[in-house]
């Protein structure tokens, strides 16, 4: 396989390995596109957006509408939902290849892109099922930000209006993204000494801007205000996260983290090398207090990007000295490869919750189409998390049993039942289900929200 792969490469030139690796990656959006869109915040946006026909933003994160094209496209089409689901995921895979290709084929740095495949790739196989998080769309940006930088053929004008442009996108992506740029300037002070002042104007007017005309969500004040609060760390859901599972996942970053830092210390750039490794520790640091609370490890994984990101970035100043050609072009795409294995591996829980769900769906529908559930009838081991089931449930009965169900949750303590006519959102004002999308959706109009039989458990 290598040597096919290789004769292609020596025939088209500057196609490789990783780009092979990335169509792969590219093409799992296909294969596992029902996995990647019918499980809570997933199912919750794909509702949303069938729904109201057109995006959906959470928390002012505007870039966001560049995945959901495809599927917006496909909405306004008429298309059937499986087929916007298909469009949906791949949206989102999309959205990385196009960063990758214009940092590696257009802007020429190759061992940014292999950073960037490698991020999304390692330790990340339940993030992958994590489509629409915007953790993802700020590492993209980060990555398109170091390109530009990185770029000498660029002129300054082109140079200071992809910037501003990467900044507007990374402002309006996560929060997370001022770390990305924190990270970045950082490295490039490190290895070329230096200092874009301009550009902290540039982000402090975007950031400015973004308080005053569209203010801040609940989300982004808890996540700054969490900033504060230090002595979480040893008890932080995150770090007892890494402590089992980072020599299980994360073998190849620490491998190359090792031989980042072994060259730095040999070409006797101490300094370089303190900075190096005080920046893991930070980040680290920060990403412990941030997720002090935490519920699967799936949250974990998209939290932990950026960790990643500064792990291995500096490889883009150092590779071409000290990187062996046999572990670029060999052991890394093999580990790369094996990513696959992995998420593969993941999927099977989520599938098999999808075919019980879309089974249990069936069974209850004779009751009617508007059904109420305790959270004790719900097993957490085979459901996971279930806080979309509304969601999940309307869009896997009209795809899989051409029904419109929907099976709503009461927390526990909740004495009271729904009795209302309308759809119950988790998060929004109930909706009348007359006021629905009736191209997807086709709740009764006269039907209230019938009781589980309490014997009944969810698994």
């Amino acid at each position: 396989m290598f040597a096919t792969i290789t004769n292609f490469s020596q025939k088209y030139g500057k196609y490789d390995i990783y780009d092979f690796i990335f169509c792969c990656f590219l093409a799992l959006g296909f294969v596992f596109y029902q996995e990647r869109t019918t499980y809570l915040d997933n199912a919750y946006l794909l509702f949303n957006m069938l729904d109201s026909s057109s995006f959906r933003i959470e928390h002012y994160r505007y870039a966001a509408i560049i995945p959901q094209i495809p599927a917006i496209i496909g909405i306004k089409l008429g298309l059937d939902i499986q087929f916007i689901a298909v469009l949906l995921s791949f949206g989102y895979l999309l959205f990385h290849f196009i960063v990758y290709w214009i940092v590696k084929h257009k802007l020429g740095q190759r061992a940014l892109g292999i950073v960037y495949l490698a991020c999304l790739l390692l330790a990340m196989h339940e993030s992958f099922f994590d489509m629409v998080t915007e953790t993802k769309l700020a590492l993209g940006m980060g990555v398109l930000y170091a390109g530009i930088l990185l770029t000498d053929s660029l002129s300054n004008s082109k140079k200071l209006v992809f910037t501003l442009l990467v900044f507007s996108l990374g402002v309006f992506s996560h929060p997370v993204f001022i770390l990305y740029f924190g990270v970045v300037l950082m490295f490039y002070w490190m290895f070329k000494k230096q200092v874009f002042w301009q550009h902290f104007v540039a982000i402090g007017i975007l950031y400015f801007i973004k308080s005053s005309f569209f203010g801040s969500s609940s989300y982004e004040t808890e996540f700054y205000k969490s900033l504060g609060n230090w002595t979480v760390f040893s008890s932080s859901f995150l770090h007892q996260y890494m402590i089992g599972h980072i020599g299980k996942y994360y073998k190849l970053i620490i491998i190359l983290t090792y031989l980042v830092s072994t060259y730095l210390y040999r070409q006797n750039l101490r300094k370089e090398l303190g900075i190096y490794l005080l920046s893991i520790v930070g980040v680290y640091f920060i990403l412990s207090i941030l997720n002090a609370q935490g519920e699967s490890h799936m949250m974990m994984q998209k939290t932990l990007y950026i960790l990643s990101f500064t792990c291995l970035y500096p490889m883009v100043f150092v590779y071409d000295q000290w990187m062996n050609k046999l572990f670029l072009n060999v052991l890394i795409p093999l580990v790369l490869f094996a990513s696959f294995y992995t998420i593969n591996h993941a999927s099977e829980k989520y599938t098999t919750r999808n075919e019980r769900l879309v089974s249990q769906l069936d069974a209850l529908s004779y009751n009617g189409d508007k059904l109420y559930i305790k959270e004790s009838q719900i097993d957490p081991s085979s459901m996971l998390g279930s806080w979309a089931l509304p969601y999940e449930s309307a869009i896997l009965s009209r795809w899989h049993l051409d029904k419109s169900i929907t099976l709503s949750k009461l927390k526990s303590g909740n004495t009271g039942t729904p009795d209302q006519k309308d759809f119950i959102h988790v998060f929004d004002l109930p909706k009348p289900v007359n006021q629905m999308n009736r191209t997807y959706f086709q709740f009764a109009d006269s039907t209230t929200y019938f009781p589980i039989d309490s014997t009944f458990i969810l698994n």
